[in-house]
């Protein structure tokens, strides 16, 4: 049985948009970066649009892990996508378990995890920040996707807002999602004791400094130049909503920060019951 597929949001993930203000000043507007890229993302985790190389990758990586593994354990596929050209990242997850496991140039690479706890796996690609993901497994196998910039572009849009970044903190970024994949407008984050302001991406595409979710924008906060250590993210859910960690519930995570790293925790929000 194919295992079911989430979507899960980087920070980078309309930075596609962005850079087509940026180099066609005198064009429309662009779609919203939901459009652009969301929507990307949510067609490549879902089965309304199937991806020729991420089923072949899911069904070689998740039938092949499946046997091995037991009752306590789900085979949980990664997929690495980058966010200007669309491709695959290849490079190497770590788990935490000494044995880095090959991220192939589609992008996609299958491990097995403990089922329902937490977990951290980072990302390591040439020309990238490490891409640490935050998250918590389910009962059964599923499918992760996540945009990743190259630290080019992500210097571009940091510069864009006037910061700079030198390496000596990391950026935390708060997925911040409905249950249909779509950005959670009016829901916010923060992380304790970050020392950057907060910043988001509107409906123009472009970077803004705030800390919470607009209607036309992206799906997640970003909160750069938090200090290294211990860091607890939060959401707030707009009124008559709630914010939990994806899986395992909670408005809240708490997350070691590692310098020049970037760290994506994923929330959901809907409507209380």
């Amino acid at each position: 049985m194919r295992p079911r597929r989430t979507s899960w949001l980087s920070f980078v993930a309309p930075l596609p948009a962005w850079l087509v203000l940026v180099g066609c000043a005198g064009s429309p507007n662009p779609a919203a970066p939901h459009d652009a890229a969301t929507d990307a993302e949510t067609d490549a985790g879902t089965d309304a649009a199937p991806d020729p190389a991420t089923d072949a990758g899911t069904d070689a990586g998740t039938d092949t892990a499946t046997d091995a593994v037991t009752a306590e354990t789900v085979a949980v596929t990664f997929r690495v996508i980058d966010a200007v050209t669309r491709r695959g990242v290849a490079g190497m997850l770590e788990t935490g378990d000494g044995k880095p496991a090959q991220i192939l140039v589609d992008g996609t690479v299958t491990v097995t995890l403990a089922a329902q706890r937490p977990f951290e796996v980072v990302v390591q690609a040439a020309g990238y920040a490490p891409l640490h993901l935050h998250g918590n497994t389910a009962r059964g196998d599923f499918t992760l996707v996540s945009f990743a910039a190259s630290r080019a572009v992500a210097r571009g849009v940091l510069g864009a807002l006037g910061i700079t970044d030198d390496g000596t903190t990391g950026l935390v970024v708060a997925g911040l999602d409905t249950p249909s994949l779509r950005p959670a407008v009016g829901a916010a984050a923060s992380v304790d004791g970050a020392l950057g302001a907060a910043f988001i991406f509107d409906a123009t595409g472009m970077p803004r400094i705030g800390d919470t979710l607009v209607a036309g924008g992206s799906s997640f906060v970003s909160v750069p130049g938090v200090a290294t250590g211990e860091a607890t993210v939060r959401a707030a859910a707009p009124t008559g909503q709630r914010c939990t960690l994806r899986e395992s519930g909670g408005a809240m995570a708490t997350i070691t920060v590692q310098a020049g790293a970037v760290h994506v925790v994923s929330f959901t929000c809907a409507a209380m019951p």
